[in-house]
């Protein structure tokens, strides 16, 4: 046999390794899943194509739309595809996701929030970081985001369109109930700023949503202490999740947070929202505990798929049938996001 690897087994020795030092999501017995692994592959494959020697590879096979590529990748070949194969027979792809909490839930940890973030100084540190975590679980519950995606919220977006949608008139009867007319309805809208899932083309993304929710959720009081926790701290623009050093907060701090009000209503038995035997710092966290609790919730009531579509509008691309979805203007994001305000205020108020 030459000296040397040309079937990539430098690659699989890293993966494995890797499968050993990492830390963070694992499954149930303390290991991560094939998933998790396989990432190093698809990094191989990337450089190895920018690479001088990838760059040769031009020779392929051409029919019609078809283009098959000649690749001398060490990731292609047929030793490492057996590799794979039997890693992620292996290993398995189980792993050990957030868990969706009741709207009841929610309601019981926000008050947990509101309660000590009350009894704490009003000036302190911890008490704005109370009242910030708290409004994040309101936005990521109405808005229906993932964890990165809930510290995207631009504070300079918030206050500048505070006022907007305050004298709307509340529609009469049930919202919910087809065809009510929730064009004037009041709202508070909220800007994401940065990249996004299959969106291209904006530097932010906007929410329309109800002032106060079905279930009670105060969403405007929430961002109000939102608002005047950051100006406490001297700031009215920027990331509205930050710190008084001018630093992002990050997620883990308030999961910390989030862990900690569980795990009281854990231990509290006139609660009854958490078993007593679930491990809340497994199981809970603003990765993706919020968003399934809100498609959990939109399930329960019954509330159309197109409605949630129209709320996570990163099914644009999929309609698009491969074609990479671009508004021309933030004017014609604006404008898109205001005409779908009446489906996203639904959902918002379906919380």
């Amino acid at each position: 046999m030459p000296i040397g690897d040309d079937v990539g087994m430098g690659v699989a020795v890293e993966m494995l390794h890797h499968s050993i030092q990492r830390t963070g999501r694992v499954n149930k017995e303390g290991y991560i899943s094939f998933d998790n692994m396989r990432g190093w592959r698809g990094t191989y494959s990337t450089v190895y194509k920018s690479s001088p020697r990838g760059v040769r590879d031009t020779s392929a096979f051409v029919s019609g739309f078809s283009n098959l590529a000649l690749t001398s990748c060490q990731t292609q070949s047929n030793w490492f595809k057996a590799f794979s194969k039997g890693a992620e027979r292996r290993m398995g792809a189980e792993s050990n996701a957030n868990q969706p909490l009741s709207i009841s839930a929610i309601s019981a940890v926000l008050s947990r929030l509101r309660r000590k973030a009350k009894s704490a100084d009003q000036r302190s540190e911890e008490a704005r970081l109370l009242w910030k975590v708290g409004a994040a679980v309101v936005v990521g519950m109405v808005c229906s985001l993932r964890g990165p995606e809930i510290f995207l919220l631009d504070l300079g977006a918030l206050n500048a369109k505070w006022k907007e949608g305050q004298t709307g008139v509340w529609p009469e009867g049930d919202p919910m109930a087809p065809g009510r007319d929730l064009a004037t309805a009041p709202y508070v809208r909220l800007e994401l700023i940065g990249e996004f899932k299959n969106e291209s083309g904006t530097s932010t993304y906007a929410f329309h949503i109800p002032p106060k929710t079905k279930s009670g959720i105060e969403v405007r009081w929430w961002l109000r202490k939102l608002r005047k926790a950051r100006q406490q701290e001297g700031y009215t623009s920027g990331s509205a999740f930050g710190h008084a050093s001018g630093q992002v907060a990050r997620q883990s701090e308030f999961d910390e947070v989030l862990r900690m009000i569980l795990d009281e209503m854990r231990k509290d038995p006139e609660c009854g929202f958490i078993h007593e035997d679930d491990d809340v710092h497994s199981n809970y966290s603003f990765n993706r505990t919020f968003r399934k609790s809100s498609e959990n919730r939109a399930r329960q009531l019954g509330v159309e798929t197109s409605v949630q579509d129209a709320t996570n509008r990163w099914r644009g691309d999929a309609r698009a049938r491969g074609q990479v979805v671009k508004r021309k203007s933030q004017r014609e994001h604006y404008s898109h996001a205001l005409f779908l305000m009446p489906e996203t205020w639904r959902y918002g108020y379906c919380m």
